[in-house]
């Protein structure tokens, strides 16, 4: 992260705050990967969720808490606003890279879509440590 600031690196992905991604693409998606028995009742990270539909999925599949975060200001403020009348659902402001304003296991699972694939070499150890 040297050189960059984490403010700089979401401004990149500030003009997809409107994009809509397809509810029943994001069920199917978290479906293959996930049973519905392996998301009730657990805590959920949503790493790099940008607008917030795949947060909105764990929560119709009945985990206990999503917790979105995303490095874009403007992506975070569409997905608080679309997504506000579900308590389970937290969205902050973070970067994938330094999740240390959470604590150690706070999460049972730790979903992360279409996001790493940005990220350089150091980026992506640094996400996955």
């Amino acid at each position: 992260m040297k050189g960059t600031k984490i403010t700089d690196s979401g401004m990149v992905f500030d003009h997809s705050c409107d994009y809509r991604q397809d509810i029943e693409r994001c069920m199917s998606l978290i479906g293959h990967y996930f049973s519905d028995d392996e998301i009730k009742g657990k805590i959920i990270m949503d790493a790099g969720c940008g607008t917030g539909h795949y947060s909105y999925v764990f929560n119709i599949k009945g985990c206990h808490k999503v917790v979105g975060v995303d490095l874009s200001y403007k992506c975070l403020e569409s997905a608080k606003s679309r997504f506000k009348d579900y308590d389970i659902i937290e969205f902050h402001f973070s970067d994938i890279r330094d999740l240390s304003i959470f604590r150690d296991s706070e999460f049972d699972i730790v979903f992360c879509e279409g996001v790493i694939i940005y990220l350089n070499n150091r980026g992506m150890k640094d996400a996955l440590s």
